[in-house]
């Protein structure tokens, strides 16, 4: 994946005490994963808090992709039982809604998780999507069978980063699920952020009967109008400064594939992070620097890299003190 992806690895590696306490967005989108904070953890001293709800933000700003992203997250989650264990205190359900928006698309749904251990998490979302036809998009293309083999200059469905196609206004429909990995070894953490996800648009769309395929901007994939899509997001870092702030450092592969017309875009690289659990009565800011090179993409493998930035925050438990 992409821009969320991003933002789940700015969330690597959570609030201090405990295990990874690790969020996907992404997705970002995270996901998130598509990224994700884990359960808020109680102030020292505090009792433990069998509920939490809290809002939390994610700006993603890239080059070479779509220029930006706004991630908002309000999430309430509740503790499945009571363990004083590393690997099984951070467990919970939750339900939330998702609102995601750029200058091309929006992504707004709602969504149920359960983690029943500290480092596995199952997620389950839906979203309607929104293109607003600008920018040059919705784009559709053609002729795509073999995409993955064919040149950037070839003209079959072709959709270049300078595309100047028709833009088009329409709607559409994903509905994911989601697999988070996580572990905690010395100061090194380790996470696998897998998604399965359904795209789909209304028989009568903008694009017209003739079109059957389309770009999606968020992963950069050629798919057609329904399809699959497959995601993956593995990242180690490694903590060279733990306390306030934190600072992270490590590698990242990202990788999203569109089963119908067998095409995949993959990138690996570098990120550094800072992150301050708690300042001013706000939770989990961050900031993070991804830099990574496509080992597959028809327009852009080789030397320019994918460069992104993100900067997240949380608020923090708004039900504290409450017993529901």
């Amino acid at each position: 994946m992409s821009l969320l992806a991003l933002a789940f690895a700015v969330l690597l590696a959570g609030p201090t005490p405990g295990p990874l306490g690790v969020g996907a967005i992404a997705d970002l989108g995270a996901p998130a994963p598509r990224p994700e904070v884990a359960a808020q953890r109680p102030d020292a001293g505090d009792a433990p808090q069998p509920s939490n709800l809290f809002l939390e933000a994610t700006l993603v700003g890239t080059v070479q992709r779509t220029g930006g992203i706004l991630d908002l997250r309000l999430r309430y989650r509740r503790a499945l039982y009571d363990s004083a264990h590393e690997a099984f205190h951070d467990n919970y359900w939750g339900v939330g809604l998702i609102e995601q928006a750029t200058p091309i698309f929006s992504q707004s749904g709602l969504y149920a998780e359960v983690a029943p251990t500290s480092f596995f998490r199952l997620t389950a979302a839906y979203e309607l999507i929104g293109y607003f036809g600008a920018f040059n998009t919705l784009r559709t293309v053609s002729d795509c069978q073999g995409v993955q083999r064919l040149r950037r200059d070839d003209l079959r469905c072709a959709f270049p980063l300078d595309s100047r196609s028709q833009a088009r206004a329409d709607y559409g429909h994903r509905a994911w699920v989601e697999a988070l990995t996580q572990l905690h070894l010395g100061n090194f953490f380790i996470a696998d952020n897998f998604t399965a996800e359904r795209w789909w648009f209304r028989d009568a769309w903008a694009a017209g009967p003739g079109a059957d395929h389309w770009v999606n901007e968020m992963f950069n994939l050629p798919q057609q109008k329904q399809d699959t899509v497959l995601t993956n997001n593995a990242s180690v870092l490694y903590e060279f400064r733990a306390g306030s702030p934190r600072v992270l450092a490590g590698v990242v592969s990202d990788l999203a594939y569109a089963v119908s017309t067998d095409y995949r875009t993959h990138r690996v690289g570098g990120m550094a992070m800072v992150h301050v659990p708690e300042w001013r009565g706000v939770r989990d800011l961050a900031a993070c620097l991804l830099v990574e090179w496509y080992t597959h993409d028809r327009y852009t493998a080789g030397p320019v890299p994918f460069v992104g930035l993100a900067l997240t925050v949380s608020t923090p438990n708004l039900v504290k003190g409450a017993r529901w």
